[in-house]
């Protein structure tokens, strides 16, 4: 289940629970917790708060009414509301001029000013919790985890290649390339040395017929040449093993290129923006930024790009304003539930167009995230409503789920001989109903292995 799913499901629940905190706070004996909760919520009771918040479809978003006001919409709002409805307190919607998280030279331009100036109670919005974010403002509990993903124009053909070059990579034939060109050099050199060093009748092989040797043994063609010295055949007798060694690989890995369905990706990690040099695009004042820029993150080598313009940062109202970057070859960086969003109406629209079916995925996502940060809401330093809320959040259920580690073990470990770890990032499969590890063995075949044994269903 998802963070969203989860948050969703949680409040559900929230809203028919029955020992809500008005009856808890009922009881004679008061702790003097209980009394500070008692007090912020009869003075947050039929108060009308400010909550900022920005574009940040599906998360977070506004929408303007033909009066000139503003509502929120949204993940964050469908938590605001069931609090409006806890606490009894009415509120109006403050965007900022520019829809950035943190940046401009005004509070107004961006939804941290607004909460580090006091102009708004609250930000509702799934925020991240940045190191320079938490020095101007106070963070909830957490909401989430939030994931930041590297959508691409969905190339062509497979970053590993589709043709007879593929087997190899390419500084690989560079060298294949210069053992041609220099063995037969070789040859004539070695040769000559000992033809001083040993004086028989056996004459030094001239350079040309060393080349033609080589290359004639390279696409496995005789030679007139018939050496008698030990030295001489043992140099041949090299020539032809790297030359059967090479056949050998190749002919392997060709035949594993041909029949393997697998497509790869030229952008994968983050390290791939820097290494070949890749166009990249971001919100501009968004936690990507923000984050590239600070030293102490890992993320810092991504900010070198910046200077030669491989990495821009964009303020766009609109996600579907990127679109138009990634066709022309940039990646986008956003956040997960972003690109989902974005990627599915871009197919709606090419389906309601008529566009061909081959031509409607346009866009790829690669396999590996960019970066994961936690996400809350955010307030004011020292503001009490930070308290309440969280407290309410944790009576009620909404919050994180805490992962279950009493379960029996893998299956696999049950009979000894456990050769394989498994951890969180371990790649999972359901098939008919039942979960199984997916490994790779050490001949490289894939194996499933399931998480538990059959009777471990019953232990919940």
């Amino acid at each position: 289940m998802s963070g969203v799913e989860l948050i969703f499901s949680t409040l559900c629940n929230a809203t028919f629970c029955e020992n809500d905190l008005g009856n808890s706070l009922t009881d004679t004996e008061l702790t003097l917790r209980q009394n500070e909760i008692q007090q912020m919520k009869n003075a947050i009771n039929g108060k009308h708060l400010k909550i900022g918040t920005y574009n940040n479809y599906p998360l977070s978003w506004t929408e303007g009414s033909d009066n000139g006001t503003v509502s929120g919409h949204g993940v964050a709002f469908v938590i605001v509301n069931i609090l409006r409805e806890q606490f009894n307190f009415t509120f109006d919607v403050v965007v900022p001029e520019q829809n950035v998280e943190l940046g401009g030279r005004r509070p107004e331009d961006s939804l941290i000013g607004l909460v580090n100036s006091s102009k708004v109670d609250m930000a509702a919005a799934f925020l991240p919790v940045l190191v320079k974010f938490n020095k101007l403002v106070t963070f909830s509990n957490d909401l989430d985890e939030g994931v930041w993903m590297m959508m691409l124009k969905r190339p062509k053909e497979s970053a590993a290649g589709s043709g007879l070059l593929a087997p190899f990579a390419t500084y690989v034939w560079y060298l294949i390339l210069a053992a041609v060109l220099v063995y037969g050099p070789c040859i004539y050199l070695l040769t000559w040395i000992r033809s001083k060093l040993i004086k028989d009748d056996e004459r030094p092989i001239p350079i040309s017929p060393s080349v033609w040797f080589v290359y004639g043994a390279f696409i496995k063609q005789g030679t007139t040449l018939a050496p008698e010295a030990n030295t001489t055949r043992v140099l041949f007798a090299t020539w032809w093993l790297f030359v059967i060694l090479l056949s050998a690989f190749y002919t392997a890995n060709l035949t594993a290129f041909l029949t393997l369905s697998k497509f790869t990706l030229d952008i994968e990690n983050p390290e791939d923006l820097y290494k070949k040099n890749y166009r990249w695009v971001s919100a501009d004042g968004g936690a990507v930024q923000h984050t590239i820029i600070n030293p102490d993150e890992d993320l810092y080598y991504l900010s070198r790009m910046l200077a030669n313009g491989r990495a821009q940062f964009r303020s766009l109202s609109d996600d579907h304003e990127f679109l138009p970057m990634v066709t022309g070859g940039a990646v986008l960086v956003k956040e997960q539930t972003a690109i989902d969003n974005l990627m599915y109406n871009d197919y709606l629209r090419k389906t309601r167009e008529g566009v061909e079916e081959a031509d409607r995925c346009t866009y790829v996502v690669a396999p590996n995230a960019f970066m994961k940060r936690r996400r809350a809401f955010a307030y004011p330093k020292n503001s009490t409503l930070k308290i309440l809320f969280d407290t309410v959040r944790k009576n009620k259920g909404i919050k994180p789920e805490k992962y279950d580690s009493s379960r029996p073990p893998p299956y696999d470990s049950l009979f000894g001989n456990n050769r394989y770890r498994f951890n969180e990032e371990t790649k999972k499969k359901i098939i008919n109903g039942r979960e199984y590890y997916v490994v790779n063995t050490v001949a490289g075949d894939v194996r499933l292995i399931p998480v538990r044994t059959p009777s471990a269903f019953l232990y919940r």
